[in-house]
């Protein structure tokens, strides 16, 4: 669902994680559709090339992209950004 962009892919994967959902909520409440498909990419360790191709975007974009979630929500430069992603959810899990 994910990699033909199937607008579903969210319901899913929202009734499937839903404690990483909520993380995703909590991170920044007025996150956009578009921005939480992106991290959940993310989160299921999907490569640069694997998410522009989901996303119909250059692997350079989605570089940009991480490199700007990185400066929003204060993410060191040598922590790998999809290891993060499911970090913070483990440590939601733990509180």
């Amino acid at each position: 669902m994910a990699k033909n962009n199937n607008p579903e892919f969210l319901f899913v994967f929202g009734s499937i994680y839903p404690e990483v959902m909520s993380v995703f909520r909590e991170l920044a409440p007025n996150m956009r559709n578009s921005e939480i498909y992106f991290l959940a990419l993310c989160y299921l360790n999907f490569t640069p090339k694997e998410i522009a191709k989901c996303t119909n975007v250059t692997v350079r974009a989605v570089q940009v992209r991480k490199n700007r979630y990185r400066k929003k929500f204060n993410i060191p430069s040598d922590t790998d950004f999809n290891l993060w992603i499911y970090d913070l959810n483990k440590g939601h899990k733990e509180s």
